[in-house]
């Protein structure tokens, strides 16, 4: 299913290797032989100095499974610390604990905000540790092996504290939303498989995916994605938008990073982290969006919904054809002017309802301050989309602009994008 292997699990469980113990023991010094005498062959007496071995623990240990907390107390001891000892016994079944005696493993550093991945130790005495898969403000997101169901997953851990709890509640519900109703196994969503709580963290388990877009465009060398593979993430990500705002979804983060090619064959994609979401007409944030991919009524503080993603997407893709983001700006007052340089002013109409308006423009003048640092704009729609791009693809070029209109309820909805003339031989290959 993946390109990555698994670690090697024997069918029923795993094969444990104790630590060889040094036990020094210290023999009294044998008297002199007397030739006189003889002395009987039997079984020798230990002397009362000498201390006893505690039973030797067998070579290998067989973990079969599914057992119960009282018999992983009791077989198992040595693999627990002191805190598991009463920590196992709320859980009703254990899957998995460890390869070797806690003793032997690394002990948690103080990171608050992180959970602390420590190799082949156990999540919820069920998911073997295996690799840190990403780490990020959101939390960490590490590669797991499902002993119940011998499969690979991703869990991410976020901390489960009062500042973010209701917050860790909503990305769940959001995430359940998703996964309910017909077409959600073949919607372009990641599959949710799990939520729980670990000690102090929210775990979320996840199918695995292979690698993001923007972490092959960098082993690229930044070398932009071909035609075809371009045309596969423009409409599967146009159709995980349509299945998403249907359910009155809006992602709020769609970016390079959280598109997912399932497998290295780059033929499908998903999209994952919905950290940043929110439900059509209830925002929850005013400073969302990475900034490269952020629409203008972000910037200037205007009501948003299902269209930002829209303009995202569309930044998005012309980053997958050239390797580079085609808004790189370092401020918001230099996106609104790379923004204006692409596709001219905005309407007046669209200032008059922006909140944050009176911040960046004087009148319909954007407000820049002038020195040796700051990029000085050109004049609006001074800079060429088409060489932007090197693209000289009509049809590409008319989709792109589709989604860059400063008038949200004028851009391209993630339906009318599906069935856009440049997807027309991708859909037709379906």
């Amino acid at each position: 299913m993946f390109p990555v292997r698994a670690p090697i699990v024997p069918k029923y469980g795993m094969i444990v290797h104790p630590p060889r113990r040094k036990v020094q023991v210290n023999n009294p010094p044998l008297p002199p032989l007397n030739p006189m005498i003889t002395i009987p062959i039997t079984k020798p007496v230990k002397s009362a100095r000498v201390p006893k071995m505690k039973e030797k623990l067998p070579e290998q240990i067989i973990f079969t499974g599914r057992i119960n907390p009282l018999e992983a107390l009791s077989k198992y001891p040595f693999l627990l610390t002191d805190r598991e000892h009463s920590e196992i016994l709320h859980y009703d079944d254990i899957y998995y604990i460890r390869l070797a005696p806690p003793h032997n493993t690394p002990q948690p550093k103080s990171t608050p905000n992180y959970f602390h991945f420590v190799p082949n130790d156990h999540i919820a005495y069920r998911y073997q540790q295996l690799e840190v898969l990403g780490k990020g403000s959101f939390g960490t997101v590490i590669k797991c092996l499902d002993h119940k169901t011998k499969e690979l997953v991703a869990i991410k851990f976020l901390r489960d504290t009062k500042k973010v709890h209701d917050e860790i509640l909503f990305e769940n519900k959001i995430i359940s939303r998703l996964q309910d109703g017909e077409n959600s196994s073949t919607s372009g969503i990641i599959r949710y498989i799990e939520s729980f709580s670990f000690r102090e963290f929210f775990c979320i388990v996840m199918e695995l995916l292979w690698k993001d877009t923007y972490t092959v465009l960098e082993a690229r060398h930044f070398v932009g994605y071909s035609k075809n593979i371009i045309k596969m993430v423009a409409y599967q990500s146009a159709k995980a938008l349509d299945f998403m705002h249907k359910h009155n979804i809006v992602h709020c983060d769609i970016k390079p990073e959280n598109i997912m090619f399932i497998t290295e064959q780059k033929k499908n994609i998903k999209i994952i982290d919905f950290g940043c979401s929110c439900f059509s007409g209830e925002i929850m944030f005013t400073y969302i969006q990475s900034r490269f991919y952020r629409a203008p009524e972000v910037v200037l503080g205007i009501e948003y919904d299902r269209e930002i993603d829209i303009w995202s997407l569309g930044c998005v893709l012309c980053e997958l054809v050239t390797g580079r983001p085609l808004f790189d700006a370092d401020t918001q007052i230099d996106l609104l002017a790379m923004i204006i340089e692409t596709i001219g002013e905005p309407p007046k109409s669209m200032l008059d309802r922006g909140s944050y308006t009176k911040k960046f423009f004087d009148g319909r003048n954007l407000k820049i301050q002038y020195n040796k640092d700051v990029r000085i704009p050109g004049p609006p729609k001074s800079r060429s989309l088409e060489a932007e791009l090197n693209v000289s693809d009509a049809q590409f070029i008319d989709l792109i602009l589709g989604c860059l209109k400063w008038e949200p309820s004028e851009r391209y909805t993630a339906e009318e994008l599906m069935n856009h003339p440049f997807l027309a031989d991708y859909r037709s290959g379906l």
